[in-house]
C-alpha cells in the first residue's frame, strides 16, 4: 500500500480526527518494510515547501529596496540562487532559468490563482446559501440549496 493510500484509509476511518491524530494513526499502521519509502514520500513535500518558503521570503524581502548598493546586490545574488520548479520534475536555480522556464513558472502560478478563485466562489456560494436559509452550519442547508 502506498503512503497516500494508507493516509486516505485512516482519514476515512477517522473523518473528524485532527491531522496530528491522523498522522499518529498512520505512523502506528506503517509496516517496518515501508518506513523508508514512506519517510521519503513525506519529506519530499516538506522539502518542496521549504524551498518555496525560502524563495518567496527572498523575493518578498524589503532588502531589494535598500538604498545601500551592497545589500541590493546581496539580495539579487540570493534571488538568483533560489530554486524554482520548471516542469518535468526539474528544479533550477532562478539564475539558470530561461524565458521558457519563467513562462512555465508564470503559467503555473496563474493556474493556481484560478483554482483558488474557483474555491473562493464556491465558499461564497455556500455562505450566501447559509445566510439565505438562516442555516447555522453548512450541514444545516437543505439539499439543493447550493449550486456548485
Amino acid at each position: 500500500m502506498s503512503l497516500i493510500s494508507l493516509v486516505r484509509s485512516v482519514i476515512a476511518k477517522h473523518p473528524a480526527a485532527h491531522p496530528h491524530k491522523v498522522a499518529q494513526l498512520v505512523a502506528e499502521a506503517t509496516e517496518a518494510d515501508d518506513l523508508h519509502s514512506y519517510y521519503v514520500t513525506a519529506l519530499e513535500r516538506i522539502v518542496a515547501d521549504q524551498v518555496r518558503f525560502d524563495r518567496n521570503a527572498t523575493l518578498n524581502s524589503k532588502q531589494r529596496k535598500s538604498s545601500k548598493l551592497d545589500r541590493r546586490q546581496s539580495w539579487w545574488a540570493r534571488v538568483l540562487r533560489e530554486r524554482v520548479y520548471v516542469g518535468e520534475s526539474t528544479w533550477k536555480p532562478l539564475g539558470d532559468c530561461t524565458v521558457d522556464d519563467l513562462d512555465f513558472c508564470i503559467t503555473e502560478r496563474q493556474t493556481q490563482i484560478g483554482a483558488l478563485q474557483g474555491q473562493i466562489i464556491k465558499y461564497e456560494a455556500i455562505r450566501d446559501a447559509m445566510l439565505a436559509n438562516n442555516a447555522d452550519t453548512a450541514g444545516d442547508l437543505p439539499e439543493g440549496a447550493v449550486d456548485l
